[in-house]
């Protein structure tokens, strides 16, 4: 039996891809048996945009938020038409910092996913993860699901859980992994990628031994492979096995900033249009 989830927040800043991740949202919402889609924007940064001293009067602050308000009840509406009827749309805009704005959502939401476009405004040159995505996916422990720019939605058929062999039993978040997997039949590949000088496979093969031992009810296929970059090797997987959806836990910051990072080829970083679920480790 599947799971309802309470609410999705979606973070927008009203720029063109922060709607294509609101549309996915609002597509993903029927499968995932969500109550509430709650749609939210900071003006935080856009209060001191024109001022050398970040004091905002009264004034700007209200100003700033009937503006919000307006764009956030016209994305509200355009979502209606996409998500089904059943689910709750709701919208907030507030002056909090966005991580902060996020977490006081969660708190009075019961929130289960975050849904975050992954450019914004940012120059293409940047980072694919806009610092505002980046932002939410390293301080935010709830799962974030980060939705490239040229994304459009279909129902995701096959995933790849990007391991690392490190206190697999301590750290996999399994709860999280088995109601996406349930909730789409996903077809899961598991993909653990080591540096050619890394450890003695000796040492990683309890950890393997332990995978198995977790997953195998899943019916995965497990996938090891030496590559002196991990990112590169991921995507490089991603696009040979048709895969719909990146699955990682976030153990360090340097791992998921480098799986979309600008240094791969151009080739590679622009073929990949994969949504990225990051999960927060398991809570002992």
């Amino acid at each position: 039996m599947l799971c309802i989830m309470k609410s999705i927040i979606i973070a927008t800043d009203f720029s063109k891809v922060a709607y294509a991740a609101a549309c996915y949202a609002a597509h993903l919402s029927a499968s995932l048996l969500v109550d509430t889609l709650i749609i939210y924007h900071s003006y935080d940064n856009e209060l001191y945009v024109t001022t050398d001293i970040p004091i905002p009067n009264r004034q700007q602050l209200q100003t700033q938020r009937e503006k919000s308000l307006i764009a956030l009840e016209e994305l509200r509406v355009a979502l209606k038409k996409i998500a089904p009827k059943s689910i709750s749309i709701k919208s907030e805009a507030n002056d909090q910092t966005l991580v902060s704005g996020i977490e006081t959502m969660i708190a009075e939401n019961q929130t289960e996913l975050i849904v975050i476009g992954t450019t914004g405004k940012s120059n293409l040159e940047q980072v694919l993860m806009g610092s505002n995505a980046l932002t939410v996916a390293k301080e935010i422990s709830t799962p974030v699901l980060l939705v490239p720019a040229t994304h459009t939605f279909s129902p995701p058929k096959q995933a790849v859980l990007a391991c690392d062999l490190k206190h697999t039993e301590d750290t996999l978040p399994l709860e999280h992994i088995r109601h996406f997997v349930s909730t789409f039949s996903l077809k899961l590949h598991i993909l653990n990628i080591q540096p050619t000088a890394s450890e003695p496979i000796a040492d990683t093969i309890p950890e393997q031994y332990k995978l198995h031992e977790l997953l195998d009810d899943l019916n995965p296929t497990y996938n090891y492979i030496d590559h002196e970059d991990t990112a590169s090797a991921i995507i490089h997987f991603a696009n040979e096995h048709d895969i719909d959806l990146v699955i990682s836990v976030r153990k360090s910051y340097g791992f998921f900033r480098n799986l979309f990072h600008k240094s791969i080829t151009k080739k590679l970083a622009f073929k990949t249009t994969i949504p990225l679920l990051l999960l927060g480790k398991k809570i002992k």
